[in-house]
């Protein structure tokens, strides 16, 4: 598609297609959530109700509904992208916390539990069968991003408690066998569809890539690098890229060069 300011890309299930969010022009704090067919490279808005706020979307195991957050509340509103009905209320939070992961079994949607006030970031988790919200990962640390291995077993995501933000790995729902993945610093945790392969963001905007051995117990090999990114340095959305069930192809959210060198004005005087 165009230029514009997209954020948080994820591939569908099947690879085909790439759920983005896609900030308004003229109202520079609402965000929209369209559909990048990755073949024909057609864009796609997916309706909802005007002025409605629709960040860190998700695709459904099945590939059939996409939920999502809407900022500046809590709620979380699930529709069918091949449905002209209108986005349907999923669950409420207290107050407005980015999505990350919805396991292969629809269970369980993954979010960013953030307190506001002192803008500490936990990791909660809704279980969509019980109707039930608990923190999942709660420290004085910040922890983000969670994403759940392919087989359900394992979460990845990013804290800062040693001081740099770093990726680890722990067992899931026990918390047991808790391990840290990246060397050097680590954001924004994917899992290859077989479990085998864990990618993150580098400091230094590198896509790095991990083998990960994990049955009875975690064990991941050295973090090597597969690519340079244009990526944005700040982590100011849930992710700047996405990698397909296969490890095979990678979306990036890229800066532009032309963008990147644009002067600073700085304009003095009377109003």
């Amino acid at each position: 598609g165009a230029p514009a300011a997209h954020f948080e890309p994820m591939f569908s299930p099947d690879g085909r297609s790439v759920l983005v969010s896609r900030g308004v022009k003229q109202r520079s704090w609402l965000s929209e959530t369209w559909l990048a067919d990755v073949g024909r490279g057609t864009m796609t808005r997916l309706a909802v109700d005007p002025g409605v706020n629709s960040v860190t979307a998700l695709w459904s195991p099945d590939g059939r509904r996409v939920a999502f957050a809407s900022p500046p509340h809590g709620e979380v509103f699930v529709r069918d992208i091949h449905s002209s009905e209108k986005p349907k209320l999923l669950f409420q939070l207290p107050s407005f916390s980015p999505l990350d992961d919805w396991s292969r079994d629809g269970r369980y949607i993954f979010y960013d539990a953030i307190d506001w006030k002192t803008f500490r970031f936990d990791i909660g988790v809704r279980d969509l069968q019980e109707k039930t919200n608990r923190l999942l990962i709660a420290t004085s640390a910040n922890e983000s991003t969670a994403a759940l291995s392919p087989d359900g077993r394992w979460i990845a995501y990013f804290s800062d408690e040693s001081g740099a933000n770093e990726i680890y790995v722990q067992g899931f729902p026990a918390g047991n066998d808790r391990q840290q993945v990246s060397v050097g610093g680590g954001t924004q945790p994917r899992w290859r569809g077989d479990g085998k392969e864990l990618f993150y963001i580098s400091p230094d905007r590198k896509v790095m890539a991990v083998d990960v051995h994990a049955r009875e117990h975690f064990e991941a090999g050295t973090p090597h690098a597969l690519f340079p990114t244009r990526i944005l340095r700040l982590v100011e959305a849930r992710n700047h890229y996405d990698v397909t069930s296969d490890g095979q192809r990678f979306v990036v959210n890229s800066r532009r060069p032309e963008d990147a060198s644009l002067p600073i004005t700085v304009v003095v005087g009377p109003r």
